[in-house]
């Protein structure tokens, strides 16, 4: 199975620590990713747009709350408010922020799961696994 996963952070170190256990997930779980970046939610929209466009749609997004330009939030907001993009793709939260507020508001917008960082090699491994098995995808572990 491919997936198409776009990382959205403002730190290149981070967006390659995710991507590296990304990929080692994705292989423990025989799936075939390609991964995308983006450096803020502007950057974000684009690839959303340019790879919809090419019939080649994100399915997962790992996101970032605090970025320059446009928030996590701002970004998250945007794209749920676009017809194509209601309820895909599945978007994971990665913020430090740990107030009930800002998970309701997350929640409001449809995010899959929330992570709260630093976050640990399981903690992804869950988290994509939780939207294989809400999308009955098949694998295996």
């Amino acid at each position: 199975m491919k997936l198409h996963i776009l990382i959205v952070d403002d730190s290149p170190t981070l967006r390659e620590v995710i991507k590296g256990q990304l990929k080692d997930v994705c292989q423990e779980c025989a799936l075939d990713a390609v991964f995308s970046e983006a450096v803020n939610g502007e950057q974000a929209e684009k690839v959303m747009q340019e790879n919809y466009l090419l019939e080649t749609p994100v399915d997962i997004v790992f996101l970032d709350w605090m970025m320059p330009k446009m928030t996590g939030l701002d970004f998250l907001k945007n794209l749920r408010e676009t017809i194509i993009f209601k309820e895909l793709p599945d978007v994971i939260m990665l913020t430090a922020e740990t107030y009930p507020d800002q998970i309701a508001v997350c929640m409001k917008y449809n995010v899959t799961s929330y992570l709260t960082k630093p976050f640990q090699y399981n903690d992804l491994k869950d988290a994509l696994e939780k939207i294989i098995e809400r999308r009955k995808f098949k694998y295996a572990v």
